[in-house]
């Protein structure tokens, strides 16, 4: 007898599939067979129920061909039950095979910790062998394998399906110790099933590992029962079985990092491409739904380097809803079922729904009366009463919110009237020098990053304004290119500067900015924080910046405090 021999298991050891069951390979053959016109000379039942047929005949081919000393089918055996029962040629049969064998090859992937085991092993000079039970022939077995690590391409495979041995019958250990001439007790064996790979091979003497695999969560299980026919879900829930963690985690981090990923990196990716083929530089999300949507925004943006950046805004789903609705897209019934019909007793729950006045909303419901308790069936029946005025309802809220909006001008039109700094209307300038940092941390826009010392940043003369920083004063005063405001540029000096950085055609040293580049004043920072014209602020230049930029905006804060206004004037109504 020779010495030591190593030997494992193939699939869900050393390679598995993409899909979360074996069985998805054949959802995914059904898939290509019912949307290719190659496969239209095949009887279209087949073709529609492919799945099960595959597995049924799988089935039929072990009552009729496993008997006596032959333990185990091979891939010809199955398609040959098919082809009786389908009725098909044997040309037609041997594309079926080639379909599965293609599909085979195209969805495994290996399963790299143990490739890496037996490449040890091998560099060792140690005898490897692989023990598959498998209706894949031994060529087809080797073809994956070889595709994954040239190692394999000179190791022995043992297939049961070729030898009608199994594992299970102790047979395929039995053939594999004569082959060999081993004897079990120099035998060490690893796999992934417990019984076959463990168990069996442990009562004939063989030291065998298991392999713990993964295995779908109990949930995702669920999602998967009574759909297992479905490509789409085989392989989604094959990518999130992937990427499970040994450790125990949260339920929302289990759907967190697979299905739910799977559906929105893809999402996520496709919007960002889009919008960058479309010139758009900032992308809003809104709260709370885009709050995930961001941050997986920001990592793709990051790890692709894509020129664009994203911005969150906060707002309920109420503030975000009224405003969006147009005439030629508005479905008063879905519109009703977000707002929880059920928990509608009012016609001034009805009017607060829509945005409207109980005066408003009796122009589309004249018997209006709002000392009645509504019963469920007569609220729908209202609900059915406003849809069939459902167009001219969404053109009244939608101009009356269009009424509402008041656009926010751009920094170049709040800071242009006031007129130069220093000048006699513009006065009480910040004298703080700018000068570049030497080592300047980048970042896709020009008014991100911190490209100038102090945490004063340049600001966008053609966008909108952040808030201004509460520290605000001296070298933590923002600043802009006043020719570029004037017109006397045609370009902000900040946006080139950002450019050379980022294309390596200027080096950063210490020195100071251009004297276009100058920090904004005191009546620019109020302007900008819409403080009235004539607010009076105490206290010595620095202080006054500090109480600036410490300031909530006052245009913010009037527009906070008349919906809160708005809100308890129906709620005292109501009482």
């Amino acid at each position: 007898m020779i010495g030591q021999l190593y030997s494992f298991d193939v699939y869900d050891t050393l390679i598995t599939r993409r899909t979360a069951t074996p069985e998805g390979i054949f959802a995914l053959m059904q898939k290509r067979l019912t949307e290719s016109e190659t496969y239209a000379d095949y009887p279209k039942l087949l073709l529609q129920n492919f799945y099960l047929i595959r597995i049924e005949s799988e089935k039929v081919a072990r009552n009729t061909y496993i008997s006596g000393d032959v333990y185990d089918i091979t891939l010809s055996q199955i398609y040959e039950c098919i082809r009786l029962s389908a009725e098909l040629s044997e040309e037609q049969i041997k594309r079926l095979m080639q379909l599965e064998i293609e599909t085979e090859l195209e969805n495994s992937i290996p399963i790299i910790e143990n490739i890496k085991k037996v490449r040890v092993l091998k560099e060792k000079e140690e005898r490897v062998v692989l023990i598959s039970n498998m209706y894949l022939g031994t060529d087809v077995i080797r073809r994956i394998l070889a595709g994954m690590d040239t190692v394999f391409e000179n190791i022995t495979i043992y297939v049961s399906g070729d030898l009608g041995r199994t594992k299970g019958t102790g047979t395929l250990y039995q053939y594999v110790r004569e082959k060999e001439n081993v004897e079990f007790s120099n035998w060490y064996h690893f796999g992934d099933n417990r019984i076959l790979d463990v168990e069996i091979p442990n009562r004939l003497g063989i030291r065998a590992e298991h392999f713990h695999k993964t295995e779908l969560y109990e949930w995702e299980r669920g999602l998967l029962k009574g759909r297992e026919n479905s490509p789409q879900l085989q392989i989604m829930l094959g990518l999130s079985k992937r990427v499970h963690e040994e450790l125990e985690v949260t339920f929302p981090y289990q759907v967190g990092s697979g299905y739910s990923a799977e559906i929105l990196l893809p999402y996520v990716l496709w919007v960002l491409r889009k919008s960058i083929e479309k010139g758009i530089q900032k992308l809003y999300f809104i709260a709370r739904d885009g709050y995930i949507l961001k941050k997986m925004s920001d990592i793709l943006i990051c790890r692709y380097n894509f020129p664009i950046e994203t911005s969150y805004l906060y707002g309920s789903r109420r503030a975000w809803r009224l405003p969006s609705i147009k005439p030629e897209k508005f479905e008063l019934k879905t519109f009703f079922k977000w707002h929880y019909p059920g928990q509608i007793y009012s016609y001034q729950r009805i009017a607060e729904i829509l945005g409207l006045t109980i005066e408003e909303l009796k122009l589309f419901l004249p018997f209006v009366r709002e000392d009645i308790e509504l019963s469920k069936p007569l609220v729908q029946e209202i609900i059915g009463i406003l849809e069939e005025q459902q167009e001219q309802l969404a053109d009244f809220i939608s101009r009356k919110y269009e009424q509402q909006k008041n656009e926010a001008p751009i920094i170049r039109d709040l800071l242009f009237p006031l007129g130069r700094a220093g000048t006699e209307q513009n006065p009480e300038t910040c004298t703080a020098k700018i000068t570049f940092a030497t080592r300047p941390i980048m970042r896709k826009s020009p008014y991100a990053g911190m490209y100038f010392n102090g945490q004063g940043r340049p600001i966008n003369i053609d966008g909108y304004s952040n808030t201004l920083p509460a520290s605000m004063g001296g070298n933590k005063t923002p600043f802009v290119d006043e020719e570029y405001l004037y017109g006397e540029a045609e370009s902000d000096w900040v946006v080139d500067y950002h450019k050379g950085l980022l294309d390596g055609s200027i080096v950063p040293e210490f020195k100071d900015a251009p004297s276009r580049l100058r920090r904004i004043t005191i009546k620019e920072a109020a302007k900008i924080q819409t403080f009235p014209e004539d607010y009076i602020f105490c206290g010595n230049k620095g202080k006054i910046y500090t109480q600036i930029g410490n300031a909530v905006p006052c245009k913010m804060a009037e527009a906070v405090a008349r919906a809160v206004i708005a809100y308890l004037d129906t709620e005292m109504e109501e009482v």
